[in-house]
């Protein structure tokens, strides 16, 4: 019954590891396309210079900046990570 109590613990913990990895990789994948949708908007900005008024790339700055550090996005991979944490406590 213990051994297959462990089993069980086992393949959770892939599951919960395989998600955070999974999460991860979208964050990573997210975050790189809003770091270049950064560079273009500063670019954008070198090259148009005061033709790009400076409300519209403040306001991009902004967003980009939010979407970036969006809490929501870390606090959910803490929940993620805490959860496969949890689980390996529980299989040792």
């Amino acid at each position: 019954m213990e051994e297959l109590k462990r089993e069980m613990l086992e393949a959770e913990l892939r599951n919960k590891n395989n998600e955070l990895s999974l999460q991860t990789s979208a964050l990573v994948k997210r975050n790189q396309s809003v770091r270049n949708l950064l560079e273009e908007v500063e670019r954008q900005k070198k090259e148009l210079g005061e033709r790009y008024p400076n409300k519209f790339y403040n306001r991009m700055l902004t967003l980009i900046d939010e979407t970036l550090n969006d809490r929501e996005d870390w606090l959910l991979f803490e929940s993620h990570f805490n959860s496969a944490h949890q689980i390996l406590l529980n299989v040792t």
